[in-house]
């Protein structure tokens, strides 16, 4: 399945490895990250998340609260891809 991958949270010699990506809003992508849960679980008895993707550069400014994060997500502000995971899979 094609990952979700915010280049400006990692290395840049990472970058070119990264070939099977998808791309999108902040909201699309988390959709996108569900409905690959989804399936996965439709075709399994347990599903597990598991983060094992590269280290990511610190997020900053920190989320500082559930309204915070939703607004960055709605306006799109960049979001480091282990993120995005967390909530898709919540």
């Amino acid at each position: 399945m094609p990952a979700i991958l915010n280049p400006d949270f990692i290395a840049s010699n990472q970058a070119d490895r990264a070939d099977n990506v998808r791309v999108g809003t902040n909201a699309e992508l988390i959709e996108h990250i569900r409905a690959d849960i989804k399936k996965a679980k439709s075709e399994n008895d347990k599903v597990v998340v598991l983060w094992t993707a590269n280290t990511e550069m610190f997020l900053l400014p920190e989320i500082n609260a559930l309204d915070d994060l939703e607004d960055r997500i709605k306006n799109n502000i960049p979001l480091p891809a282990s993120v995005l995971y967390c909530i898709a899979a919540i």
